[in-house]
């Protein structure tokens, strides 16, 4: 009787018409966050890409042999579902923030900055228009010039920024995951793959700085695919609530898929 109470409570809290608007919208672009890690997946075996260049003329060459190739290995793909990431978290919040409210917005500010810092590092359209230049370059000047911008781009794309991005969303992903736990909304099957694509997600870091490089491949194509299912499963929990489901049918569901 108490725990029915609870859900009458969390329904009611979570399904005024703008929520119920918000989660919807929040859904769909979590299936299309899903869509574009599957694409990258494919893109990735139909490219065949290998490693990537280590320097700026390397880089340079490529995009101008295959701009779409060289602006895909530098994380175009990323741009968009970055964006449409910001109202999926805050989809998130709505349905989250009874569980735990303060922790809630504490894990939308690491994730929000994450995503502003993760745009303010990423050298995709600047390598690529430095390639453009370079190749249009007259004089030697020039092209060293050119040369050393993209190399700085590059420190930039794998320094701070990088670091900090990266640990940021995903304290604030691991931080999601775990109050999913403690809410009748979202059940432990999507909790726990969160909390492992998250933490995977620093995997690739740290490893290539402290441990082998080679390694950190596998665990970004597992990241990857935690992740990928991990917004399916978020996706498809909003839109339940975005329909009116209530928290029983959502965790009727959520039981019958794990």
């Amino acid at each position: 009787m108490a725990e029915s109470q609870s859900n009458r409570v969390m329904d009611a809290e979570t399904k005024g018409p703008a929520w119920k608007s918000l989660y919807k919208i929040s859904g769909a672009c979590a299936l299309i966050v899903a869509g574009l890690y599957m694409t990258e997946f494919v893109l990735f075996g139909a490219f065949g890409a290998g490693p990537a260049p280590n320097t700026a003329n390397d880089w340079f060459m490529l995009l101008q042999h295959n701009s779409l190739l060289g602006l895909f290995m530098l994380n175009l793909l990323d741009l968009p579902a970055f964006a449409l990431m910001i109202p999926v978290f805050l989809g998130l919040y709505g349905a989250l923030r009874r569980a735990n409210e303060a922790y809630s917005a504490l894990a939308l500010v690491f994730i929000y900055i994450g995503i502003a810092v993760y745009y303010a590092s990423n050298v995709a359209f600047a390598m690529l228009f430095l390639s453009d230049q370079y190749v249009a370059a007259t004089t030697d000047t020039q092209r060293s010039l050119l040369l050393a911008a993209g190399q700085a781009l590059l420190a930039v794309g794998q320094g701070t920024g990088a670091w900090m991005w990266s640990i940021l969303f995903s304290a604030g992903g691991v931080i999601i995951s775990v109050i999913m736990l403690r809410s009748m909304i979202f059940g432990n099957v999507t909790a726990y793959v969160g909390i492992a694509a998250n933490v995977l997600g620093l995997g690739p870091y740290i490893i290539a700085y402290v441990l082998a490089p080679a390694a950190s491949i596998l665990i970004i194509l597992v990241a990857g695919v935690l992740l990928l299912l991990w917004f399916v499963l978020i996706g498809r929990t909003l839109l339940q609530l975005g329909r009116g489901a209530s928290t029983e049918e959502i965790s009727v569901a959520e039981s019958h898929s794990g």
